[in-house]
C-alpha cells in the first residue's frame, strides 16, 4: 500500500540542512512534475555526504539548498570562512 504523503514533495522552501533557501519548484508547486534545479545537477557534483545527513522521513521529498547539495558549505565550514 502506497502512502499517498510520499507522493507530493513536502511543502519546504528551506533547506534541511542549513535552513537556507533551497529554490525547490516542486516543493514551491506541491507536485513532482515541476522541474528542480537540482535535477539538472551532475551526479558527480553531488555531495554524498550532504545527502546523507537528509532526515529518513524528508529524502526524497525535501531539496537542498546548492550550497549542502554539492558540499560547497561544508568545505568552507572546513576553511573557516
Amino acid at each position: 500500500m502506497s502512502d499517498a504523503s510520499s507522493d507530493r514533495p513536502i511543502d519546504a522552501p528551506r533547506c534541511p540542512l542549513c535552513r537556507d533557501a533551497n529554490d525547490c519548484a516542486p516543493a514551491r508547486e506541491g507536485r513532482f512534475d515541476v522541474p528542480c534545479w537540482c535535477s539538472a545537477l551532475p551526479r558527480e557534483q553531488v555531495s554524498a555526504d550532504a545527502l546523507a545527513q537528509v532526515p529518513a522521513s524528508q529524502r526524497g521529498r525535501a531539496c537542498l539548498c546548492r550550497a549542502c547539495l554539492t558540499g560547497a558549505r561544508d568545505a568552507a565550514a572546513q576553511r573557516g570562512t
